[in-house]
Order: structure tokens, then sequence, then C-alpha cells
């Protein structure tokens, strides 16, 4: 008699566990559906959209701004640019005109201002 209350037990507490299992199997799934449905609703719906639309914004914005600094970076350095260009020309037209008056010999030799020779007459 006592093995078959042991038995009886055992199969009880399968039994018990089986069907908890398939319980907390169905409410999972309940559960996923659910939350499926929430997350469908949630994507499509006004909210979502919106937040996309801010965050598209947000990142266009960035891009505006960085392209306006570019343009204004660039438009900077084209003037440093002329400036220097200008600054250049200028000096070697006054060291031109200093050589041209006191002559090439008198004055001191600044080879950035000289015409390079061709490599030709260098290795002559």
């Amino acid at each position: 008699m006592y093995i078959k209350w042991t038995v009886a037990i055992i199969s009880a507490s399968l039994l018990r566990e089986s069907l908890m299992r398939a319980y907390e199997t169905l409410q999972k799934e309940e559960n996923k559906s659910d939350k499926m449905t929430l997350l469908y609703n949630y994507m499509t719906g006004n909210e979502f959209s919106m937040q996309m639309k801010a965050i598209v914004n947000g990142f266009i914005k960035m891009q505006e701004e960085l392209e306006k600094e570019k343009r204004s970076l660039m438009a900077s350095w084209k003037r440093r640019e002329k400036t220097i260009n200008g600054v250049l020309v200028n000096t070697t037209e006054m060291y031109g005109a200093l050589q041209g008056i006191a002559g090439s010999s008198s004055i001191v030799h600044i080879d950035a201002l000289e015409l390079e020779a061709p490599e030709d007459e260098e290795d002559l």
C-alpha cells in the first residue's frame, strides 16, 4: 500500500509540474501576441512617426550646420590664400625692382624669390 501512495504522490507531482509548464508556455505565447500587437500599434501610431521625424530633422539640422561651417571655413581659407598670394606677389615685385635698381649682386640672394634653374642646366 505504501508503494501505491508513493507512486500516486510522484505521479501527482509530475502531473502538477507538467500542467504548470503548459500554463507558463501558454502565458508566454499569449503575452507574445499581446506584445506584438502593442508593438505594431506603437510603430503604426502617431507617436512613433513624430519621434522618427524629430530624429531625422535633428540629423538634417546637424548636416546643414556642418555644411554651413564648411562653406564658411572655405571662404575664410580662400581670403587668406588671396592675401598670402598678394603679399608674395608684392614682395617678389619689390625684390625684383630693388635688383633692377641696385643690381643683382648688390642685393642679398633670397632663394624663395629666385627662379629655379631647370634641371637640364644643373646637370651641365
